[in-house]
């Protein structure tokens, strides 16, 4: 859909601009000032919001502090402000939001310029047999074309479009398997040459060329010059930017308060709103929440921990204690589910770290025991039973416990298993796969070795001698 709507127009306008200029480079650049003229109006747009949201500065300031104990008063006197002065939270971001599909689209066309300016079917016989034939020409011919030697259709199709049409502009066109191509400049050769500099080559093929001291290739060398450049732009564009709207080193405080303003700010509801809704709704509860705002009052932390997040970190924070914290959660998350795994009674509790995951696997395991003697079980019952779909139903698995259904399902059998053969010695050990609907004495033994490390009569006896003791 993606390609449909940005990317095909996108190297159809690319095209038609290359085959004016005639010229890769040149005509990439055109396509940049078309897009950038087209933006005018909505970067006019953003700047103007802007410049409303730092007007309001000194009254959000004043809110601050006015209502710094009760935050949902301030969130409601904020977004009131804001509607009065018909100010958009998201009216300064929509030029990027535009933009980001845009930079998208044009990195698949620079990526595959054969595709989307000389027009290349892919599915092609002739275009298949071209690209062996140019493949095997450049070996033949003695070139080292790397790990490209051993690269499928696919690979050099989707990755490679750019060497492509550099081997055909070594190799030419005698021999070659295109249909209606007899002679001439082969139709894949594109001219990569703009001021000197080898488009057809990454900047970071220039570092192999320097390490080695040879300085005769410069049009590879030269290519350093881009992200230079580029950092050059940005820093230049950055200063116009706050030119424009007025920004000074006499507002950096107001653009401090401006940012602990809009913590937890979001046009439709606050961060701790949206973190209430998550940890109430089944399929996403599961996910761990992290908080991370300006908003440092004890009664603040409390009303975000009690809205289910699972930590509250305020600004400002260390970025390694941040990513530790978070690992935590993760690492805490993994032992309960191995502990879980490990113990003979299935405790919901340490897993569940909200009422709803709670209530969700208490189902599960009365689902499981009402079809514990029925061998054709299956995660089909299993969804029906609890009204689930499938995937629904893996996802939370695997986000609960670290199993799927299935491994859930069986775990919990043999966890019945071990105490049905710890504390009803009369049973046999055929009876208990029975009851438990293993459908055969041998794969419930298999099963059971595979997670005690015991056979199930081996397991009985050293509960026996466990007794004695």
């Amino acid at each position: 859909m993606f390609e449909y709507l940005i990317t095909r127009p996108m190297g159809f306008i690319i095209e038609h601009i290359y085959n004016l200029v005639s010229n890769y480079g040149l005509a990439i650049i055109i396509f940049t000032i078309l897009i950038k003229l087209i933006l005018i109006p909505l970067n006019i747009h953003s700047q103007k919001a802007m410049k409303k949201q730092q007007k309001i500065q000194p009254l959000m300031a004043e809110l601050q502090k006015k209502y710094a104990n009760d935050q949902e008063k301030l969130q409601r006197e904020m977004m009131k402000i804001y509607k009065e002065n018909n100010i958009s939270m998201t009216g300064g971001c929509l030029p990027m939001l535009i933009q980001m599909p845009i930079l998208i689209g044009l990195y698949q066309v620079i990526q595959k310029p054969l595709s989307y300016l000389a027009g290349v079917d892919w599915a092609n016989a002739s275009v298949i047999n071209e690209v062996i034939r140019l493949k095997d020409a450049m070996v033949n011919l003695g070139y080292n074309i790397g790990n490209l030697a051993n690269a499928t259709m696919e690979q050099l199709a989707n990755n490679s479009q750019i060497q492509l049409s550099k081997w055909a502009g070594i190799v030419g066109t005698q021999g070659t398997a295109l249909e209606g191509v007899s002679g001439g400049v082969h139709p894949w050769v594109l001219n990569f040459n703009f001021l000197g500099l080898d488009l057809s080559n990454a900047p970071s093929a220039a570092f192999g060329h320097i390490m080695a001291l040879d300085f005769s290739n410069m049009s590879v060398i030269l290519l350093l010059l881009i992200p230079v450049l580029a950092v050059i732009a940005s820093v230049i564009s950055m200063k116009v930017t706050q030119a424009q709207t007025g920004q000074n080193q006499n507002t950096e405080g107001q653009a401090a308060q401006m940012t602990k303003s809009m913590n937890l700010m979001m046009p439709v509801m606050t961060g701790t709103e949206m973190c209430l809704k998550i940890k109430n709704n089944i399929n996403l509860c599961h996910i761990p929440i992290v908080l991370l705002t300006a908003l440092d009052t004890v009664d603040q932390n409390i009303e975000g921990l009690r809205r289910g997040a699972d930590d509250y970190i305020t600004k400002p924070f260390n970025a390694k204690i941040l990513i530790t914290r978070c690992n935590n959660l993760i690492r805490n998350r993994l032992l309960m589910q191995s502990r879980f795994a490990k113990d003979q009674i299935s405790e919901v509790n340490l897993l569940a770290a909200n009422p709803i995951d709670k209530s969700f696997l208490d189902r599960v395991i009365k689902v499981v025991d009402k079809y514990l003697d029925n061998e054709d079980f299956d995660i089909g019952i299993l969804c029906q039973e609890l009204g689930m779909g499938r995937t629904l139903l893996h996802t939370k698995f695997k986000a609960l416990t670290g199993m799927t259904p299935n491994e859930f399902i069986l775990n919990h059998r043999l966890k019945k298993a071990s105490l049905m053969l710890k504390n009803e010695p009369y049973l046999q050990v055929a009876e208990i796969s029975d009851r438990l609907g293993f459908g055969s004495p041998r794969y419930f033994s298999r099963c059971f070795k595979n997670q005690y490390n015991v056979t199930p009569m081996e397991y009985r006896k050293g509960a026996k001698q466990e007794n004695l003791k």
